[in-house]
């Protein structure tokens, strides 16, 4: 079963008005539910990692990660969170932070702490998976 994708809409208050981005294609949108309850969430927005940042990583990294071990992407993205995105709670409770809700710089972070490890031998922990920089190549099917 495929998950229904519920797009997300920005805008800007000012002086106390709401004025969303891309009105014309919010209206349309909008339209769809007629006669129906909806559900409006309003909140600051929040900065996560760019499309170009995402495109890299799961066209990329996780690609190659997965070409490597047989895993499928959804394993690995989980598999490197657990790694990388562990957090203690002052409870000591043990948890791991999603990659989707990281700031770009801590995305970017992120990223500098799994290519080395990839890229190490086996023998001494890593996957032995050139991964290489953004700039290096081409990910532009994944935008």
């Amino acid at each position: 079963m495929s998950k229904k994708i519920i797009p997300k809409w920005r805008g800007i208050v000012r002086k106390g008005i709401l004025e969303i981005f891309k009105r014309d294609a919010f209206v349309e949108y909008v339209k769809t539910f007629e006669n129906k309850n909806v559900e409006l969430i309003v909140k600051k927005e929040s900065r996560i990692r760019s499309l170009e940042q995402n495109a890299y990583y799961w066209g990329c990294v996780i690609k190659l990660l997965c070409e490597s071990t047989g895993d499928i992407s959804d394993d690995m993205n989980n598999h490197l969170a657990q790694k990388f995105l562990k957090k203690v709670t002052p409870s000591g409770i043990l948890t791991f932070r999603n990659p989707e809700n990281l700031e770009p710089m801590e995305f970017e972070e992120y990223l500098a702490e799994i290519r080395p490890w990839a890229s190490a031998p086996t023998e001494q922990g890593g996957m032995s998976v050139f991964i290489p920089l953004p700039n290096e190549v081409d990910y532009s099917e994944y935008l």
